[in-house]
């Protein structure tokens, strides 16, 4: 139990160094000897992202989807949490890129039958700048050219 105890205070004085150095103003962590949260207001991208991620599978209209998929995507510019070097994190690095993944084909896939070809491409080119090894992305790609 003393162990759990104390690798929670360096994880939290970890976080606390992140976002002091991330933030000019007060810090947006609230930390009591119990509790560890998010000032109220505060927005953080990587919990944004997945809220996308989450609310864009719903059936809603076509603008609305455009809209969650072109935030996503200017969310994910590069791999979520990668500048920390925090265990935990690693784990919630994977679940963020299989999430983009996910969000960008089914974005690519709506795009290809509505036969706006330029943006698909361009959405699943940006997809394998960053996850090169994508079997799925790159077929998509393909199958993308040859329809065209």
């Amino acid at each position: 139990m003393a162990d759990a105890r104390t690798r929670l205070r360096q994880e939290i004085a970890k976080l606390r160094s992140l976002v002091s150095s991330a933030s000019a103003v007060s810090s947006p962590l609230l930390i009591s000897k119990d509790h560890c949260s998010m000032s109220p207001g505060t927005i953080v991208d990587a919990i944004r992202f997945e809220s996308i991620c989450r609310d864009v599978s719903g059936g809603q209209d076509w603008d609305l989807k455009r809209a969650m998929s072109d935030e996503a995507a200017a969310l994910y510019r590069e791999k979520l949490l990668t500048r920390h070097e925090i265990g935990w994190i690693e784990g919630e690095c994977a679940r963020y890129a299989i999430n983009y993944e996910s969000l960008i084909l089914d974005y690519a896939s709506v795009l290809l039958t509505r036969r706006e070809f330029p943006q698909a491409e361009l959405r699943l080119t940006n997809l394998l700048k960053l996850e090169p090894a994508s079997e799925a992305a790159n077929i998509a790609l393909m199958q993308a050219y040859a329809i065209r």
